[in-house]
């Protein structure tokens, strides 16, 4: 429901209706919770993403059990909240647990993640090493996570000059996850992608608005509000940037 292309508004009905089915289990009913804060959180309604995280936290703290899955979804939140801080602090804390555990899967998964909201934050170096780490960890099937990862690494590659393999990575991440249904994901290697263009190619605007007019249609299938926002303010940016650059021209 999350991450499929069911579209949100259908996809918070389903959840809703599991979350009933499963009431009477704390545990599966927390494992519920956390998903309906990321589609609540698609769908522009941060104040009951927020709420439902409380509540998801409260049960299994409760319960004294903390897996990496739940910050992965609470690091979903928080990245489309715009606090990339918050979403470092919940996957460096299962970074850390996790590297005790030998949970090589879950482990590359949050490193990338934790990759990505570090260089949300702007320490570049810093999200290379992680990057790193992750592709040490990451299985070749993981689909998820290589798509993370590689989208970040090009980031930074791209900011550090190597722009020949930052595009090369970028172009790969979107080849994996085009094979796949994961429409937000998609959205965001395409907006990853654009981003690695604007970085090594600045004059290439056209390019770049065709770019995010497609990460733009993805988010708007899946009817992820939040997503298709961002995608609508860079693509405006970059029209305002292209007539700038016609005006200049004449």
């Amino acid at each position: 429901a999350v991450f499929g292309p069911t579209p949100v508004p259908e996809a918070i009905a389903r959840c809703q209706a599991f979350r009933a089915i499963v009431a009477a289990s704390p545990v599966a009913e927390a494992w519920m919770i956390n998903p309906l804060a990321v589609l609540h959180a698609m769908n522009g309604e941060f104040g009951l993403a927020e709420a439902l995280l409380a509540e998801a936290h409260a049960v299994l703290d409760g319960l004294g059990g903390m897996t990496a899955n739940v910050s992965h979804l609470e690091a979903i939140v928080r990245m489309l909240m715009g606090q990339p801080g918050r979403a470092e602090t919940a996957l460096r804390a299962d970074v850390d647990a996790l590297a005790t555990m030998g949970r090589t899967d879950a482990l590359a998964t949050t490193t990338a993640m934790l990759a990505q909201a570090v260089l949300a934050q702007g320490r570049i170096d810093e999200a290379g090493e992680l990057c790193g780490a992750a592709a040490r960890a990451t299985a070749p099937d993981d689909v998820f996570t290589e798509v993370i990862r590689r989208g970040v690494q090009a980031s930074v590659l791209a900011r550090q000059g190597a722009c020949a393999d930052a595009q090369e990575l970028a172009r790969s991440a979107l080849e994996i996850i085009a094979a796949t249904d994961l429409l937000t994901q998609h959205g965001d290697a395409m907006l990853r992608f654009t981003e690695v263009t604007h970085e090594c190619m600045p004059a290439s605007v056209q390019s770049q608005k065709e770019s995010l007019r497609t990460a733009l249609t993805l988010y708007e299938k899946k009817g992820n509000v939040t997503a298709a926002a961002r995608a609508r303010r860079s693509l405006k940016t970059s029209q305002g940037k292209a007539s700038h650059g016609t005006e200049d021209q004449l």
